[in-house]
């Protein structure tokens, strides 16, 4: 009989350590330069206004980024994996809208990775059937107080400190009137 090369405590780590990583990264990277986000959203040609797609591009980021922190850090890890879950049921009836309308670029790690939204629908798909063959794998264990109220004190700041800079960078969007609002 052959042993599994790596412990299923392990196995679920390192599947941890990569869907909240992809998380924080496609957040902070939709950030940095926030116009260029908010342009590849205007891209998907969704029938809403302008206004609403900035405030849709801010929320998801900061929402991208406390499921990937909530998750990597094991923090809450039931309702981290549940918010994956939704958001990325929301995400890829919008990258099937994206492909459809030929949108460039998915726009899912902002100007970091440029790639068509068909291959962000498949990435999701994955990344929504691994987090489901998570769930029955979670180990509850038991962490002081000061332990989860540290992780949760560092999601809530990094968390902030994601909303403050995007709030900043959309006031310098809309007092230049660097994208169309239609």
């Amino acid at each position: 009989m052959i042993k599994n090369s790596l412990p299923k405590h392990l196995l679920v780590r390192i599947t941890r350590f990569i869907l909240g990583s992809v998380f924080v990264v496609a957040g902070f990277s939709k950030l940095f330069p926030l116009k260029s986000f908010l342009q590849q959203l205007i891209a998907y040609r969704l029938p809403l206004p302008a206004k609403f797609l900035f405030f849709m591009a801010l929320a998801l980021i900061v929402i991208e980024i406390i499921i990937g922190l909530a998750v990597l850090l094991n923090f809450n890890l039931h309702l981290g994996l549940l918010g994956m879950q939704i958001l990325l049921g929301l995400m890829i009836p919008l990258t099937i809208w994206a492909t459809i309308h030929k949108a460039p670029t998915c726009g899912c790690y902002g100007n970091l990775v440029q790639r068509p939204p068909w291959t962000a629908t498949i990435e999701d798909l994955l990344m929504l059937a691994v987090s489901f063959l998570l769930i029955p794998n979670i180990q509850n264990k038991t962490e002081s107080k000061a332990i989860k109220f540290s992780k949760a004190a560092f999601i809530i700041i990094i968390s902030l400190a994601a909303f403050v800079f995007g709030i900043s960078q959309l006031r310098q969007i809309l007092a230049e009137s660097l994208l169309p609002l239609t």
